[in-house]
């Protein structure tokens, strides 16, 4: 999914994904900044998703800073992970943007802006199966971990019965 900082503040989305309930590390969203804001100049600013999930869930993630493909613009990515996509349903998004830079001037004070956008939403597909799987997924790891206990024991076993 490509999402743009437009100079009204609002997050326009330019490439839509299907992202699916339960998916991990298939999908990535794409945040594409102007390199300035009014009269802010973004230099390696801090990017901050926020998210609602549908359970009505505030989460935050850190963006990752990426080199961009598009003049004028700063590109900042988040791999989709099942944190996101734990939940069926729509998720609301929202960025924050804190930039620090000096006064170029005779002084050296630091300024701070912190720029906050509109939100916009994604949906996450329901997967009919989803809980059929994690339960089985589950259900493997725990015949995975009793069948190492057996064969530990057998190891224990043997040398006994052997002799």
């Amino acid at each position: 999914m490509v999402v743009l900082f437009k100079s009204n503040k609002s997050l326009a989305v330019t490439a839509r994904s299907v992202i699916m309930q339960g998916e991990n590390m298939a999908d990535k969203l794409l945040f594409y900044l102007p390199t300035s804001y009014e009269d802010v100049i973004f230099a390696d600013p801090d990017v901050k998703l926020f998210y609602r999930d549908p359970g009505n869930n505030v989460h935050m993630e850190t963006l990752k800073a990426s080199a961009s493909d598009k003049d004028g613009y700063l590109l900042y990515t988040l791999d989709v992970t099942s944190a996101l996509t734990n939940l069926a349903g729509v998720v609301t998004l929202w960025l924050e943007i804190v930039n620090t830079s000096t006064d170029s001037g005779i002084s050296d004070d630091v300024f701070v802006s912190t720029i906050r956008s509109f939100e916009t939403e994604l949906t996450i597909h329901e997967w009919d199966s989803y809980s059929l799987a994690s339960s089985v997924s589950e259900l493997e790891a725990k015949i995975d971990a009793l069948t190492k206990k057996v064969d530990e024991l057998i190891e224990k076993v043997d040398p006994v019965v052997s002799a």
